[in-house]
């Protein structure tokens, strides 16, 4: 048996039993031991013999750390939670990081008041009942939560962390149809957008395709000859260019309608296709601000632009009876559910024509009679 290091006593001022030594020139004192559910103090003689024995075993095989029971200060979630943020930043993508900083808001706003170490599982359910938002965001507030002490218990910075809710039955985020318009409001909106700007505009309405995408619409993109154009790049909120969104380009068709689009844009030597005539530079992220709002709100139409093109053209295009797995891959998405979920199904506006024209029949031989 290894000899006992250190000596036991009991420490008034802080009301605890403790163990003090001397180790290669440290004096050291230690008065926590750790066990499966985090740091203990020792408030009986026998945990601190405990403890005594412990260290001397590990100091008689060469394995023991003074920083392995050194007494740790409690880590307060809402500085540990700015301080993880950051951390992970550079980690990240823009759109990765700009939800994980809303959620870290709610969650200091919930449970700024609570330290680390201390977090359970009821402060999980009080951030699912007290933020009062859809349960999409609560959700993707928790994911963030989980993510964070998932970090810190692998850090160190905790020892183990509460279990997730689990929440009975198959839990999914009912989607919302997107918002849309047909193609002559698109077209009352164009007419109230100065001509000098209206290919960029009219682009978007043929294709579909994003608006950060057609912004960054390269000329080596357009394969005429070939009857196609790759969606390759679209620029990112910080005005880099960037791979598209999944980074999975896509190739769309070089419809007849495009020719006279392309032939009206800007002519310029810019790698780009669409140059805003008034800066000489391709269009920047505010071209719905500056230009697009305002010729919506002349043309008395409440829309937004990614609304006014992609959106408009993913519900017009089932309206005219096209399969949706070909709808997905002019949209790009990573499934044809995807699509399904966000537009109305084809098959609803062939059943609307025939009860409809079934019901004009009636009508008519109706007066007839």
């Amino acid at each position: 048996m290894p000899t006992l290091w250190g000596s036991v006593s009991f420490n008034r001022q802080q009301g605890a039993w403790c163990l003090r030594g001397t180790w290669q020139g440290q004096r050291l004192y230690y008065s926590e031991y750790y066990t499966a559910i985090g740091p203990k103090t020792c408030e009986t003689e026998h945990e601190a013999k405990l403890l005594q024995s412990f260290i001397s075993n590990e100091i008689a095989n060469g394995t023991f750390d003074p920083r392995r029971y050194k007494k740790t200060k409690p880590i307060h979630l809402k500085k540990y939670a700015d301080a993880w943020l950051e951390r992970i930043r550079p980690t990240i993508e823009k759109g990765t990081y700009d939800p994980y900083r809303a959620a870290i808001k709610w969650i200091k706003e919930i449970l700024g008041d609570v330290f680390l170490s201390d977090l359970n599982y009821n402060h999980y359910i009080k951030l699912w009942t007290e933020i009062k938002l859809s349960k999409k965001y609560r959700k993707n507030i928790l994911t963030t939560m989980y993510a964070m002490m998932e970090d810190a218990r692998r850090s160190g910075d905790v020892k183990q962390v509460p279990e997730k809710i689990v929440f009975k039955g198959k839990f999914s985020i009912p989607k919302k149809l997107k918002e849309g318009v047909d193609r002559s409001t698109q077209e009352k909106i164009i007419d109230q957008i100065p001509a000098r700007h209206r290919p960029i505009f009219q682009f978007l309405a043929i294709t579909g395709v994003r608006p950060s995408e057609a912004r960054a619409l390269r000329k080596k993109d357009i394969y005429r000859e070939r009857g196609i154009i790759k969606i390759k790049v679209a620029f990112g909120r910080d005005g880099k260019v960037k791979e598209v969104k999944q980074k999975e380009e896509r190739e769309i068709p070089f419809y007849e309608a495009l020719i006279d689009v392309f032939s009206a844009a800007q002519l310029s030597i810019s790698e780009f296709v669409f140059i805003n005539p008034d800066t000489g530079k391709p269009y920047s992220k505010n071209i719905n601000r500056d230009i697009f709002n305002p010729a919506a709100k002349r043309a008395g139409v409440s829309i937004k632009l990614n609304n006014f093109g992609r959106h408009s053209w993913g519900q017009q295009m089932p309206d005219k009876g096209i399969d949706f797995n070909i709808i997905s891959k002019g949209l790009g998405h990573s499934s044809v559910e995807t699509t399904k979920s966000h537009y109305a199904d084809p098959s609803m506006q062939v059943l609307k024509s025939a009860v409809d024209g079934d019901r004009v029949v009636k009508i008519d031989r109706a007066k007839g009679e």
